[in-house]
């Protein structure tokens, strides 16, 4: 339904910029404008709902960030019109400055057309050239129908179309030999009760009994894995009661827990993933075996960008200062498989990702993708939904599962083909049980990025500015 209305939407943005009429290319700059307008206002949740926000400065500030998204393309479609761009020439602009948007400021990756697409038959070309390059060819494909719809259009976009279809039947990575059993536990907090210490001891409970629940029937689990922040204090201040209660259950399946957790060291706070192996004897009942500190922070949640202390002092909200994490670092290890993680919303940086997947020494090892969220800032909104799509665009490009728990969001089992296997509601309390297969070894994408599809942007628009 998604991908649809993207058809759509890029159609008609199209056809109203050819169009000659003025207020027809108005038209398409106030489309694009609504459309990133509809994509975020969940902003507006967060900032008002949640944050206690003024009214009109949430508002401005959302119209703001839509502005600002919507400004890539209200610029490309301007220069298509002002030079007279080829079908290839829109495509490879659009391909740029989305490529742009993900490094400026930060970066913020989101409504990309090539994530949007992800359930078209282009997105098969994600493993060679990524989600960009799936950006490039659906912009050029709907293009080319715009700009000259007749017998040889259409031919050139099916023949690519069956191209993609066909592409996406060849394997690229080599399936590991045993399936890992793992449990992901959505706790569904409110974000008003999520970081309350008057409520901290009744979330503990909630996520105690789900573990339970799922543990109660089964033989061995390799890992419990909790979402980000699930517990709001690093592990020497977490209630020993609770963690005591906690490792003995976890003890019994022979199990590990992995969940998001702060982390302090060198006086420095990190969003962090844990891995924890049971051991009584411990004074946290729990020994560290492995870590992922969260490395790509989020602007005005987890630092506060310079000069808007003002911004952040206008919510009610608890804001962390925390600390980056390495780009790069080691993969966990949960018996033969070897987990690539991240927090939140770093899985929409797809150059980011890859990084831990060819690192030195473990280019064809590592297995699976993890992602760990908590979405109680947005509500039940199409953040869910899109976050959801991000992360299977991830699976399509590496060619590996992923599994996502989190606190309120879509904790999901994905296959390595980005076909969503399991699904929880998103935002009641539950858990997915699941096997999980590894997928070893590497795709192009993951070997080169996204520089080849830059390559081939910019290549176009040389050419194209040599024959003007």
């Amino acid at each position: 339904m998604v991908s649809l209305s993207l058809v759509t939407v890029i159609t008609a943005v199209l056809f109203l910029n050819k169009s000659k009429v003025k207020n027809f290319q108005n038209a398409s700059c106030l489309l694009i404008f609504g459309c990133s307008l509809v994509g975020l206002y969940w902003i507006y949740n967060s900032l008002y709902v949640i944050g206690g926000m003024p009214f009109l400065l949430s508002v401005f500030s959302t119209g703001l960030l839509a502005f600002y998204v919507a400004a890539f393309y209200i610029v490309a479609l301007f220069l298509s019109r002002l030079y007279d761009f080829s079908s290839l020439e829109i495509a490879a602009t659009i391909t740029t400055l989305e490529l742009l948007r993900s490094l400026l400021l930060s970066g913020f990756p989101w409504l990309e057309i090539g994530v949007l697409g992800v359930d078209l038959p282009l997105a098969k070309l994600a493993p060679f050239l990524g989600s960009y390059g799936v950006t490039f060819f659906l912009v050029l494909c709907i293009a080319t129908l715009v700009n000259n719809f007749n017998f040889r259009s259409v031919f050139k976009v099916s023949s690519l179309v069956l191209i993609s279809y066909f592409i996406g039947l060849i394997d690229l990575a080599d399936e590991t030999k045993e399936p890992i059993k793992i449990l992901l536990v959505q706790g569904g907090i409110p974000q008003v009760m999520k970081f309350d210490p008057d409520h901290e001891l009744k979330v503990q409970k909630k996520y105690y009994s789900l573990i339970k629940t799922a543990v109660s029937n089964e033989d061995k689990i390799e890992a419990v894995i909790l979402p980000e922040t699930a517990l709001i204090k690093p592990l020497e201040f977490t209630d020993k009661a609770f963690l005591k209660k906690l490792s003995s259950l976890i003890a019994t399946n022979e199990s590990k827990l992995l969940t998001g957790i702060p982390y302090v060291k060198n006086e420095e706070w990190y969003n962090s993933l844990l891995l924890l192996k049971p051991n009584l004897k411990n004074p946290f009942f729990f020994e560290i075996a492995g870590e992922y500190h969260k490395q790509h922070l989020v602007p005005f949640g987890e630092f506060i960008p310079t000069g808007f202390k003002w911004f952040i002092e206008q919510m009610n909200i608890p804001l962390g200062d925390f600390s980056r994490g390495e780009s790069v670092q080691p993969p966990i290890i949960l018996g033969e498989h070897k987990i690539v993680s991240n927090i939140c919303f770093e899985d929409l940086f797809n150059s980011e990702i890859i990084k831990n997947l060819r690192q030195p020494g473990l280019e064809n090892e590592s297995t699976i993708l993890l992602n760990i969220s908590n979405l109680g800032w947005f509500g039940e909104s199409n953040s869910l939904k899109y976050h959801l799509m991000a992360a299977r665009m991830r699976s399509i490009e590496t060619s590996k599962p992923t599994i996502r728990s989190t606190n309120t969001g879509m904790t999901a089992h994905i296959d390595h083909k980005g076909t969503v296997k399991t699904l929880l509601h998103p935002t009641k309390p539950g858990y997915i049980l699941t096997e999980v297969t590894g997928r070893t070894g590497q795709t192009p994408f993951t070997n080169y990025g996204n520089t080849p599809i830059l390559l081939l942007c910019i290549f176009v628009l040389i050419a194209g500015t040599v024959r003007r």
